[in-house]
C-alpha cells in the first residue's frame, strides 16, 4: 500500500525464494493491434490451463505499441505453457482475461531445465467476437475467372481469428451450385476441382459457422474457354495500417466506384504497401484502382467512405491477350 495526503492505492507482488538458480526466459509478444500504456503479464504456467492458476513465474509491466519484450529469471526446471495477457480495459489483479482483453493464441509446451537461456515468443489475439460478423473472412479474390479444364489452385479463404470453425457451406437454394467440376470443402472452405463447362459470372455467398456465431462472404466465379491476362502491381498507402481490408478492382465502367468490375482482388494489409495479382482478365479497357477500408464492410463492395483510402488516379489499362500487365497504384485518404 502507498499513501499520501491525497489518499492511498494498492498493488500485488509475488515473491518466491529458490534453493538454486533457474533458467532465464525471454521473448517477444506480438499484439493484433497497437495499444497505449496498458498492463501485461506473461505467465509460465505449470498446470497448462491458460488461466491464472499454477504460475511458476511471471513477467509484469506495461506496453505501448504492437509488441513488447519480456524477461523471466530463475524459472525452475519443468514443462510450461507460456502465455501472455494484455489488459486493454481491465485490471491485471482480476486474474484470468475477460472477453475484452488480448491473450495468447497458442498453448505450446516448453521444457525448461538447468540454468540456461530460453527464447519463448508469443502471439496474442482479441478474445472479442467481431463487431460485424458479415465481413470477417475472405477469399484471395472476390471475382475469379477460371479456365475450362484447368484445375483450381490456391482458393482457400482467410479467417483472421483464432477461433474454432465448425463448417463452411453454400446456400445453394438461394444462390445455386458451383460451376460443374468444382466442390467446396466443408472443413476448410477451399474451392477445388477442374471446371468442366464454360460458366457465366455468378455470385455465391459462402457461410462459415464458428465458435462465436456465423459469418458470410461473397465470391463471383466464371469459367472462360481460354486463358486471360494477369494484372499485378504494388499499392502504396500514405500511412502504415494494421489489418485493414483492401480491394483492387478492374473496373469496366471507368467511374472508380463499385460498379462494372471485371475482376477484384480482396485481402488484408498490414503496413504501408501490398502486392496483388488478378488472373484471367478478359480483353478490354479498364481502370484498375485500389481501396483500403477503415472498417471491414467489403463483401458487398460498399462505397468508399471518409477515413478510407482510394487510388489517386484512374489511368486506363488496355488488356489485349493473355499477357501480364503492371498496374501500380497509390492511395490517398478520403476526407
Amino acid at each position: 500500500t502507498a499513501a499520501n495526503d491525497a489518499g492511498s492505492t494498492t498493488t500485488q507482488i509475488g515473491i518466491v525464494v529458490y534453493a538454486t538458480a533457474g533458467a532465464t526466459v525471454t521473448g517477444t509478444v506480438i499484439l493484433p493491434m497497437s495499444v497505449s500504456d496498458v498492463s501485461y503479464v506473461v505467465v509460465a504456467d505449470t498446470d497448462h490451463s491458460g488461466d491464472n492458476g499454477g504460475q511458476a513465474a511471471w513477467a509484469i509491466g506495461t506496453v505501448t505499441g504492437s509488441s513488447f519484450v519480456y524477461t523471466m529469471e530463475n524459472v525452475p526446471a519443468g514443462t510450461y505453457n507460456f502465455y501472455a495477457i494484455i489488459y486493454v480495459s481491465g485490471s491485471m489483479m482480476m486474474g484470468a482475461p475477460s472477453e475484452d482483453e488480448l491473450t495468447t493464441s497458442d498453448s505450446t509446451f516448453v521444457d525448461i531445465s538447468g540454468t540456461g537461456s530460453y527464447v519463448v515468443n508469443r502471439v496474442c489475439y482479441s478474445r472479442l467476437p467481431p463487431a460485424d460478423n458479415a465481413d470477417y473472412f475472405w477469399y484471395p479474390s472476390f471475382s475469379r475467372s477460371l479456365v475450362l479444364g484447368t484445375p483450381v489452385s490456391d482458393f482457400t479463404p482467410t479467417f483472421p481469428f483464432d477461433w474454432e470453425i465448425t463448417s463452411y457451406s453454400i446456400d445453394t437454394d438461394s444462390w445455386g451450385a458451383l460451376p460443374a467440376g468444382l466442390t467446396l470443402d466443408g472443413a476448410t472452405g477451399a474451392i477445388t476441382g477442374t471446371p468442366t463447362e464454360a460458366w457465366d459470372s455468378t455470385l455465391y455467398v459462402i457461410d462459415v459457422e464458428y465458435e462465436h456465431g456465423t459469418a458470410l462472404t461473397a465470391i463471383r466465379l466464371n469459367v472462360s474457354p481460354t486463358t486471360g491476362a494477369t494484372i499485378n502491381g504494388t499499392v502504396t498507402l500514405p500511412v502504415s495500417v494494421t489489418g485493414k481490408p483492401y480491394l483492387v478492382v478492374v473496373d469496366t465502367d471507368d467511374d472508380m466506384t463499385n460498379g462494372g468490375y471485371a475482376s477484384v482482388a480482396a485481402g488484408s494489409v498490414t503496413g504501408s504497401s501490398f502486392e496483388y495479382w488478378i488472373e484471367n482478365v478478359p480483353d478490354g479497357d479498364f481502370v484498375v484502382y485500389a481501396a483500403v477500408f477503415d472498417v471491414s464492410d467489403i463483401w458487398l463492395l460498399s462505397d468508399i467512405s471518409p477515413g478510407d483510402y482510394l487510388s489517386d488516379e484512374g489511368t486506363l489499362v488496355t488488356v489485349d491477350g493473355p499477357d501480364t500487365y503492371m498496374a501500380d497504384r497509390s492511395c490517398s485518404l478520403i476526407e
